[in-house]
This record gives structure tokens, C-alpha cells and sequence, in this order.
């Protein structure tokens, strides 16, 4: 088992004004972990994940995601990194082929048929590929956008 942690955070604060979003979360995650994020409604648990996707600064504290500094190599890891906060926006009328033809677009990655198959395939929903996204449940509409 590697012991270089791929998400490593450390004293993680955010405040927005007086109110304390996050209070000095630290956690460590390894390869091949299990792990759940839980915690009631305002424990700060999606504004962690905010900043560990680099949509919010923290006030203080350090996030490393593959043994990388987010406040340094943020490019390098967010070009490796899919995840959806909420709930994905996507073009309801469109296929999920041409949703996913779309989105590599718009990241600069121009992926070919075989390759949006081929992570239609992963996300377990290659057989729906060419049917619209608004006929979709809810997790299959995360996995299109993931």
C-alpha cells in the first residue's frame, strides 16, 4: 500500500466574516480507502469539498491531493481530479454521448467516440448512451457529468 496520502488536509479553516464554515478539519485519505464525509446540515462538509476543488480559497490550513499543495500545483491536480458538489447541469434534450462530447470540449479535451464510450462504459451507463439526459435518474445524470 502506498503511504503517501491522495487527499492530505490540515487544520482546514474557513470563515466568512464571524461564522465559522470549517474549524480546523484534518484528515487523511490513502489509495484503496473507504471513506465517508459525514456530518449534520452547516458542519461545513460541502465548503470542505469546495476547497478541496479549488472553488473556495480556505481562510487557513493546507489541502494536498496526490502529495501536491493546492495553493501551488492546482492545474496539474484539478486536470485530475471529476467530481460534482450537487446536482450536474446538463443539456436535458441532449444524449448522454453528446453531453459528454460537450464537456471534453469545453475542458479542452476534444475526446474521440471511442473514448466517450469508453468512460460511459466505466460510469456503467454505455447502453443509455445515446438516449436523452432528462429521461436519467438523478445518479445517472452524476455519472454523465462525472
Amino acid at each position: 500500500m502506498n503511504h503517501i496520502p491522495i487527499i492530505e488536509i490540515e487544520e482546514v479553516h474557513k470563515t466568512y466574516g464571524s461564522l465559522k464554515a470549517v474549524d480546523g478539519v484534518s484528515f487523511k485519505v490513502y489509495r484503496g480507502d473507504i471513506f465517508g464525509f459525514l456530518g449534520p446540515n452547516g458542519a461545513g462538509k460541502s465548503t470542505t469539498i469546495r476547497m478541496m476543488l479549488s472553488l473556495v480559497k480556505p481562510t487557513s490550513g493546507s489541502i494536498r491531493l496526490f502529495g501536491l499543495d493546492m495553493s501551488k500545483s492546482r492545474k496539474e491536480i484539478m486536470s485530475r481530479v471529476g467530481a460534482i458538489v450537487e446536482k450536474p447541469d446538463l443539456y436535458g434534450y441532449l444524449s448522454a454521448y453528446h453531453n459528454v462530447r460537450i464537456l471534453s470540449a469545453l475542458s479542452g479535451f476534444k475526446a474521440t467516440k471511442e473514448q466517450i464510450m469508453e468512460v460511459l462504459e466505466l460510469v456503467g451507463i454505455a447502453n443509455r448512451a445515446h438516449d436523452k439526459v432528462k429521461t436519467f435518474s438523478h445518479g445517472m445524470k452524476q455519472r454523465v457529468g462525472i
